[in-house]
């Protein structure tokens, strides 16, 4: 309506990026439509709310979703590098991973569209991506990127601990949940 009312020309992604922006609060969805406005001007990408708000775009948050699925350090830390260059705030993007993690659970969960209205990333797509992981996965890696936020808040090099954090999620993947240890265990008796 407003993007009507102001004659700019904005695609759905872009808006759903702006709303993601706004975490819930119509106020601060609107703060940032003014924002990416004064920042792009009439005619507004999904890469310019990206920027102008610095959020991980879906792009980044699929790239590091695919490091973990495959077990790759090195493309997890490319990301990292690339955000830096681009001059991202690393614990913003941390928080865009955080909630990504959460939509990538839901969808794992219950795949109830209403609950991923948020959603950075398609349903279609995060459906894809969840398949990747098993539900404690899901929930070990947002525990795991919560303390990453944390130590971000205070770190004296946040790169660094942007690296290990994602590393860390990566080692994860190779743990056994303890209750695949006593199945196994349980099946040699």
């Amino acid at each position: 309506h407003i993007a009507d009312a102001e004659k700019v020309k904005i695609s759905e992604d872009a808006l759903r990026e702006i709303a993601r922006a706004g975490e819930g609060s119509m106020r601060d969805a609107q703060s940032a439509f003014d924002q990416v406005i004064s920042f792009s001007g009439k005619e507004i990408k999904t890469e310019d709310v990206e920027t102008a708000l610095g959020l991980a775009s879906t792009e980044m948050l699929a790239r590091v979703t695919n490091a973990i699925a495959a077990q790759k350090p090195a493309e997890a830390l490319l990301v990292v590098d690339d955000l830096v260059m681009r001059g991202h705030d690393l614990r913003n993007f941390c928080r865009d991973l955080m909630s990504h993690v959460r939509d990538l659970l839901v969808a794992k969960v219950s795949g109830d569209a209403a609950l991923l209205d948020s959603a950075a990333t398609d349903r279609r797509t995060l459906m894809q991506q969840a398949d990747n992981f098993s539900e404690s996965d899901l929930v070990r890696f947002f525990h795991s990127l919560t303390e990453t936020e944390n130590n971000l808040r205070v770190a004296a090099h946040p790169r660094y601990q942007l690296e290990v954090g994602l590393v860390k999620l990566i080692e994860m993947r190779s743990v056994v949940a303890i209750n695949n240890l006593i199945e196994r265990l349980a099946a040699l008796e």
